[in-house]
Protein backbone atom coordinates (compact mmCIF):
# COMPACT_ATOMS: atom_id res chain seq x y z
CA UNK A 1 0.00 0.00 0.00
CA UNK A 2 1.34 3.34 -0.98
CA UNK A 3 1.40 5.82 2.08
CA UNK A 4 1.89 9.52 1.80
CA UNK A 5 2.14 12.66 4.16
CA UNK A 6 -0.72 15.33 4.38
CA UNK A 7 1.45 17.87 2.71
CA UNK A 8 1.96 15.25 -0.18
CA UNK A 9 -2.36 14.30 -0.42
CA UNK A 10 -2.55 17.75 -0.59
CA UNK A 11 -0.36 18.31 -3.54
CA UNK A 12 -1.71 15.63 -5.31
CA UNK A 13 -5.18 16.49 -4.66
CA UNK A 14 -5.04 19.82 -5.55
CA UNK A 15 -3.26 18.66 -8.86
CA UNK A 16 -6.16 16.39 -9.47
CA UNK A 17 -8.83 19.30 -9.27
CA UNK A 18 -6.04 21.46 -11.21
CA UNK A 19 -5.64 19.04 -14.33
CA UNK A 20 -9.17 19.01 -14.54
CA UNK A 21 -9.86 22.41 -14.99
CA UNK A 22 -6.71 23.17 -17.56
CA UNK A 23 -8.28 23.52 -21.19
CA UNK A 24 -8.60 20.50 -23.40
CA UNK A 25 -6.06 20.23 -26.49
CA UNK A 26 -3.17 21.98 -24.96
CA UNK A 27 -1.20 18.78 -24.12
CA UNK A 28 2.39 20.78 -23.79
CA UNK A 29 0.46 23.03 -20.58
CA UNK A 30 -0.72 19.50 -18.98
CA UNK A 31 2.73 17.74 -19.48
CA UNK A 32 4.37 21.11 -17.85
CA UNK A 33 1.85 21.30 -15.13
CA UNK A 34 2.43 17.62 -14.21
CA UNK A 35 6.15 18.26 -14.18
CA UNK A 36 5.89 21.33 -11.72
CA UNK A 37 3.54 19.23 -9.34
CA UNK A 38 6.29 15.96 -9.49
CA UNK A 39 8.67 18.10 -8.58
CA UNK A 40 6.49 19.14 -5.57
CA UNK A 41 6.87 15.62 -4.72
CA UNK A 42 10.01 14.41 -5.27
CA UNK A 43 13.44 15.74 -6.16
CA UNK A 44 14.46 14.63 -10.08
CA UNK A 45 16.86 15.78 -12.46
CA UNK A 46 14.92 15.66 -15.74
CA UNK A 47 11.04 14.31 -16.58
CA UNK A 48 9.98 12.95 -20.00
CA UNK A 49 6.64 12.29 -21.07
CA UNK A 50 6.52 8.83 -22.93
CA UNK A 51 3.86 7.29 -25.11
CA UNK A 52 4.37 3.48 -26.34
CA UNK A 53 3.14 2.26 -30.09
CA UNK A 54 2.86 -0.89 -30.64
CA UNK A 55 5.51 -3.04 -29.60
CA UNK A 56 8.29 -1.30 -30.89
CA UNK A 57 8.07 2.78 -30.76
CA UNK A 58 8.53 5.02 -27.96
CA UNK A 59 7.58 8.64 -29.04
CA UNK A 60 8.74 11.51 -26.59
CA UNK A 61 6.60 14.48 -26.88
CA UNK A 62 7.98 16.30 -23.71
CA UNK A 63 11.20 16.24 -21.99
CA UNK A 64 12.74 18.65 -19.55
CA UNK A 65 16.21 18.59 -17.45
CA UNK A 66 17.55 20.54 -14.61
Amino acid sequence: MLRVDAGTALVLREAYHKTQALPRGNHYALYDYVRGVVAKVAPMDAFFVRFLQGSDRVRYPYGCRR
